[in-house]
């Protein structure tokens, strides 16, 4: 099978931006109302504040949505985000999983990983966090069977690709 030599870089899709979004709004009014309610009630320190974290939390996501990229080649695989790079050869990458109808690229202990000091704090506590240093997540990229990077990862390693349609395990 003959392999592209261009590498292909993939941002943050749009449909994970949108979920992402549809699920902050009922968090984000819900403290924006509250501070709008310490403000109200002559309690502006705590108001004030309240806003300046729920601003400065928002801009930090998006910005770290923004710098978080994947980046394919004949080679391997490489993830990017603030905190977290991991760089793997196809070799190294053991399957693509389903977990939450959200598709990640599991990788094989070794590949090369750069964790940040937050990242390395959240996986020591955090269930959720266990194998960050181990999973892509290709849903962030608009991952289905139609798209870019699908067919990507069928150009490179196929073998990743499970037998089933997606979806349908």
């Amino acid at each position: 099978m003959s392999t592209s030599p261009e590498p292909h870089t993939y941002a943050v899709g749009p449909r994970y931006c949108k979920m992402l979004l549809f699920s902050a709004i009922p968090l984000s009014l819900a403290m924006a109302i509250f501070a709008l309610v310490l403000i109200a009630r002559d309690q502006c320190g705590p108001g004030v504040a309240l806003l300046a974290v729920w601003l400065a939390a928002a801009w930090g996501n998006l910005a770290a949505l923004r710098r978080t990229v994947l980046r394919v080649t004949a080679e391997g695989i490489a993830f990017n985000r603030p905190g977290l790079a991991l760089e793997a050869a196809w070799a190294d990458a053991e399957r693509i999983d389903e977990r939450y109808r959200q598709h990640s690229l599991l990788l094989r202990r070794g590949a090369a990983t750069h964790m940040g000091m937050w990242t390395r704090m959240l996986r020591a506590t955090s269930t959720s966090y266990r194998e960050v240093d181990r999973r892509i997540p290709l849903y962030m990229f608009d991952w289905d069977a139609h798209s870019p990077l699908y067919r990507d990862i069928v150009l490179h390693a196929p073998h990743l690709l499970p037998s089933a349609p997606l979806g349908q395990h």
